[in-house]
This record gives structure tokens, C-alpha cells and sequence, in this order.
């Protein structure tokens, strides 16, 4: 995954990897897990360069400490307005959730 990418100054192309000197190959990558940004990779050592601004395209993300309380039977959070209002959830709307090793995540369907 991508999240060791290097940075390079806006309005350079990479034509040839700075390491190994093989041709470099534009290509979404995965900086993240569901983020993609338009990058640079070296298909020889696998060395991944973005733009500043695709870096700037990034979404920062936020974790925020939540207590877990009970309602009816289950156990239930609630979202930050914040998170709500950045993927444009509804009341109503369904969610996929899953889980990832030890965390749960929620997905807009």
C-alpha cells in the first residue's frame, strides 16, 4: 500500500526511478486503504511518488473517543455530525458494516 509514498514538487514527472533508474509507470495508488491518488511507480523496485496535490487531495482522518451505551438489545455509537455530514449519511439509509481485524467499520451502501 502506498502510504510510504514520496512527495514530489508539483509539476515534476517522474520519467525514471531516482533508485534503480527503470521507467516509471503512472498508476492509481492505494496510499490507504479505499483512498487512491494518482501516482508514479517503479514496476522494477515498486518505489511510489505522488504530487504535492494529490497529497492534498487526502482525506485527513479524525478519530474521535466514543462511549458504547445500550438500546433495546444491542449495544449502538452515535457518528459525529462531522462524519455524518463527509460521506452524506440519511437516517434511514443502510450501512454495511464489517469488521477489520480488531476494528468495525461502516461503509454508505
Amino acid at each position: 500500500m502506498g502510504n510510504h509514498c514520496k512527495i514530489i514538487t508539483e509539476g515534476i514527472k517522474m520519467t525514471k526511478c531516482p533508485f534503480c533508474e527503470n521507467e516509471m509507470k503512472e498508476k492509481m495508488i492505494e496510499f490507504r486503504k479505499g483512498v487512491y491518488v494518482k501516482g508514479e511507480i517503479c514496476p522494477s523496485c515498486g518505489e511510489e511518488w505522488i504530487s504535492e496535490k494529490e497529497f492534498d487531495k487526502i482525506p485527513v482522518v479524525k478519530l474521535e473517543r466514543r462511549k458504547i451505551f445500550k438500546h433495546g438489545g444491542s449495544l449502538a455509537i452515535r457518528i459525529p455530525r462531522s462524519y455524518v455530514k463527509h460521506i452524506k449519511l440519511k437516517p434511514g439509509k443502510e450501512v454495511v458494516l464489517g469488521i477489520e481485524g480488531k476494528k468495525i467499520t461502516v461503509e454508505k451502501v
